[in-house]
């Protein structure tokens, strides 16, 4: 099969391409050229960085493993049939436990590069393929991290370690960064060649394509997220065959919500910087506005504001933490929740995800209100009578979060109620997918113990709330729960024991029993070490630790300790 050699653009063309517009803006696009004019400095990501050594001749490419040997290429029958095969691969870049997701992705560029010229020309949707394939990974590779960050489980890293070494002219990618450049160049390049005429009509890139090169950054979770999508969204509104819908506004607005960059949300707060995580929603909140706008110019519905619209702009307020911003989250959903009542549109339609959403933002918010708004809002999903809007484990886990944040000292017995409820509910429940969807989630019962540790009423309560961390402790150790208690949960435990009983033998005597647990586990990492030493006496932890080596000060190495004990930890 005969392959028409791919040059890749040089970075002064990219640079000359991205900066181009097809035709003068509308009065839209005027307010988001403004909007975006302080983004369009020469930091973007499609920069010397991002682009590849231009390659003189693709025949000369050296090594065994060369990805675009034509004599690798398989044969199909048909064009559906080479699509189909293109997705196989695709979906298997979302799979990094399992799959070289790299490479997979590789692959799925390389078949669609040599069936151009051939027998089989792609299309359009062989080439959307392709970049869904970099988009999945860039997914993955960006779980990776943050798992490996979190102290979770890397064990999908080695999947990808020799992916690195794919022998062909492609850039190389080792992170989610580079897989959303990769998306980013094969659009830019397939556009370019399409107005040069070397792609046909049937290739022509869509809004589908941006929309992949825009969620491949959305899903990055890097620091130039944010603007490398509003770049693309510009250039969306000022294509001439190419127009933006409700999924190039909402990925926009997931790239504001979810990226690394210093000033993202989740950053501002932990910074106690309430003003500027404001604003950086408020930039989030602005993608709502535009399409709002829009729609009411052109009444065509792919700019009309969705549910998903109105949810990741809620989100993005209930990040800040702060009551002012839950408040407007909470004033989107009235707002969504009017629009829904006027036109009966399916598509505005608030249900369980936009509901648990603002919920979540009440259990971020320290505010007395916290609590009696999260409990109002479970109790109108319970009260609404449609199954849409039924709540799952996900919102009785958020409600629980919230009373885990309040300073209510009967927050224990609290928690306690509704993780009762949500296990009846899951036990009455009859259809399969409802049941799953209402199994409470180790996440609910370490949230519940979370409740516990923090409680502060007097003796009488805080007895109370160390009976309930052990009842909780023991619940989510049964069979029937299908869960098993981890680090989070005994490190818990051991805090609740800190906090809810006076120094002394009974302290030391019940902590020891947790640590013993969590040991026969292999639970025991270093945030339960951690919190032991924090818990029993100085005599006590030395006989629990005898054997683990010690510094000048007498501080006990916890990264020294025997394997075995956290040998299960994930």
């Amino acid at each position: 099969m005969t392959r028409r050699n791919r040059s890749w653009p040089a970075a002064a063309a990219l640079l000359i391409i991205i900066g181009t517009v097809s035709k003068p803006s509308n009065a839209f696009t005027t307010s988001i050229h403004t909007r975006l004019s302080s983004h369009t400095s020469s930091s973007m990501a499609l920069s010397v960085a991002m682009s590849p050594p231009v390659q003189a001749d693709n025949s000369s490419t050296s090594g065994g493993d060369n990805n675009n040997n034509n004599d690798n290429q398989p044969e199909y029958k048909d064009l559906r049939e080479a699509n189909k095969a293109l997705d196989a691969l695709a979906m298997k870049c979302g799979n990094p436990t399992s799959e070289p997701i790299i490479s997979r992705a590789d692959e799925c560029q390389s078949q669609w590069e040599n069936m151009r010229g051939s027998s089989i020309e792609p299309d359009t949707v062989s080439f959307n393929t392709v970049l869904k394939a970099w988009g999945r990974c860039c997914h993955s590779l960006a779980e990776i991290k943050r798992n490996s960050a979190n102290g979770g489980d890397d064990t999908a890293v080695s999947f990808t370690a020799d992916d690195g070494g794919v022998h062909n002219d492609h850039p190389q990618v080792y992170t989610a960064k580079d897989a959303a450049e990769r998306a980013t160049l094969l659009l830019l390049s397939q556009e370019q060649e399409y107005e040069n005429g070397s792609v046909p009509e049937s290739a022509r890139p869509d809004t589908y394509s941006y929309n992949e090169a825009i969620g491949a950054w959305a899903k990055s979770g890097v620091a130039e997220a944010p603007q490398n999508a509003e770049r693309l969204l510009k250039r969306m509104l000022d294509h001439e065959y190419i127009r933006p819908d409700g999924i190039s506004y909402n990925s926009v607005v997931d790239a504001w919500a979810y990226s690394g960059r210093k000033e993202s949300i989740h950053k501002l707060v932990e910074e106690k910087n309430y003003d500027e995580a404001r604003k950086t929603a408020r930039d989030a909140e602005e993608y709502l506005t535009l399409m709002k706008e829009r729609y009411e110019q052109t009444q065509d519905p792919d700019h009309m504001p969705d549910v998903m619209t109105y949810t990741a702009a809620m989100d993005t307020y209930g990040r800040c933490g702060h009551y002012t911003s839950t408040m407007r989250a909470r004033a989107l959903l009235e707002e969504l929740k009017d629009l829904y009542e006027e036109s009966g549109n399916p598509k505005l339609k608030p249900g369980v995800r936009t509901y648990t959403s603002l919920i979540t933002a009440w259990s971020k918010t320290r505010s007395p209100d916290s609590t009696r708004y999260a409990e109002q809002l479970l109790e109108e999903m319970n009260n609404s009578g449609d199954t849409d809007l039924y709540p799952n484990a996900r919102t009785y886990t958020a409600v629980i979060q919230a009373w885990g944040r309040s300073p209510d000292h009967n927050k224990a017995a609290r928690s306690l109620k509704l993780l009762q409820a949500l296990k009846e509910r899951h036990n009455a429940a009859t259809s399969p997918s409802r049941k799953q969807a209402l199994k409470p989630t180790l996440s609910t019962y370490n949230n519940a113990l979370e409740a516990c540790a923090r409680c502060q009423g007097d003796l009488a309560q805080q007895t109370a709330a160390l009976k309930i961390a052990f009842a909780i402790l023991k619940a989510v150790n049964q069979k029937e729960s299908g869960l098993q208690a981890n680090a989070v949960t005994y490190a818990t435990v051991l805090r609740a024991c800190s906090f809810l009983l006076g120094p002394g033998a009974e302290r030391n005597t019940v902590a020891t029993a947790v640590f013993e647990k969590a040991k026969k586990a292999g639970m025991a990492d270093f945030r339960v070490l951690f919190q032991l030493r924090k818990t029993v006496d100085s005599k006590q932890l030395a006989e629990l630790l005898d054997g683990l080596p010690q510094d000048r000060n007498g501080i006990f190495d916890f990264n020294k300790a025997p394997p075995g004990w956290s040998r299960n930890v994930r």
